[in-house]
């Protein structure tokens, strides 16, 4: 099957990237190359103050590929193990070459949660693990920054936060006309310089925040952010990030989320829901029409919580504060 290669020599043309991924998303997708056609039989917006979108999607439960037994929020690439190099070649939308990310590949997520739902994988060929880095933030950042639709958010979940393979790799999803809770809070500054912020006090779901305003401040932010992701895997706690737009009065504005979890997840608990960064940003998917139909904010803001854990410590607000201060 055919495989589309970009080669940008100068300026990327993310008009040109959405265009093709998207193309090459619904031609594979019609010609049975995923797992399951997409077929999200319910979907609903709870009441209440997360306003939690749920949808009931069977086949993301019982047809995904099995995930990975990570132990360690560093464990190092594992060549013997399920990773990237292996999928066919009928599973790639893009491979994307530029000056900036060198070489940048989409695959398809074979079991996907939404339309277009995409696997981003920056340097794939490196093997690099599953750890968040700063051209693979940039990238991530960038795509958001430049796209036309504002309907794509992109995540990522740490070893023993969700994450299935340890080969480094984004979730880039397309979730139309719905607003995500964090999207719109209120954040509380902790450093204004800087764009970083925390969740407010009277959120049960603790993270932290950096804004990004503008095209030229995507690698400060990003670096920022990275230092944060460091600090995290030095002390060894698992983490998850989303990268989506603001969705207030000012347009063209991303919001970088961080969510420490004290609790670490080491496989997958498919027994009421799993928690990563869509659960977090406020996006729930579900395997049964019981739990659809069951499930009320309260009782999903209690798992999330449960599962999470006081990720956010005074000490690391500290510790973290006097980083950036530093630098």
């Amino acid at each position: 099957m055919r495989v589309i290669e970009l080669d940008f020599k100068n300026d990327i043309d993310y008009q040109m990237i959405e265009n093709f991924f998207r193309a090459e998303w619904e031609f594979k997708h019609e010609s049975g190359v995923f797992n399951y056609k997409l077929n999200v039989q319910k979907d609903k917006i709870l009441p209440g103050p997360h306003r939690f979108y749920v949808q009931l999607n069977p086949d993301r439960i019982a047809k995904r590929r099995g995930p990975e037994a990570i132990k360690s929020v560093t464990e190092s690439f594992n060549p013997e193990s399920f990773n990237f190099t292996k999928v066919a070649d009928d599973e790639i939308l893009l491979k994307i070459e530029t000056k900036t990310f060198e070489r940048v590949t989409l695959l398809i997520n074979n079991s996907p949660l939404t339309e277009f739902h995409t696997l981003i994988c920056p340097n794939l060929e490196k093997c690099l693990p599953q750890r968040l880095n700063l051209k693979g933030l940039e990238f991530a950042a960038s795509l958001l920054m430049n796209f036309n639709d504002t309907s794509y958010r992109i995540g990522y979940n740490s070893p023993l936060a969700l994450a299935s393979v340890n080969h480094f790799h984004m979730h880039l999803l397309c979730i139309p006309s719905k607003t995500f809770y964090v999207e719109t809070m209120k954040l509380v500054p902790l450093c204004e310089k800087r764009e970083f912020y925390r969740t407010p006090d009277a959120e049960t779901i603790k993270g932290f925040c950096f804004r990004i305003t503008n095209s030229a401040e995507i690698t400060p932010k990003c670096i920022d952010a990275c230092k944060l992701v460091d600090y995290l895997c030095d002390h060894g706690i698992a983490h998850n990030a989303l990268i989506t737009y603001e969705r207030v009065a000012t347009a063209g504005v991303l919001r970088l989320f961080v969510w420490p979890r004290e609790k670490p997840r080491m496989n997958k608990n498919l027994a009421p829901f799993n928690v990563g960064f869509c659960e977090l940003a406020g996006y729930v998917t579900l395997g049964n029409e019981e739990l659809f139909e069951t499930h009320t904010e309260e009782s999903i803001s209690k798992f999330i919580c449960d599962e999470l854990g006081n990720g956010i410590t005074e000490k690391m607000t500290t510790d973290l504060l006097e980083i950036f201060n530093k630098s």
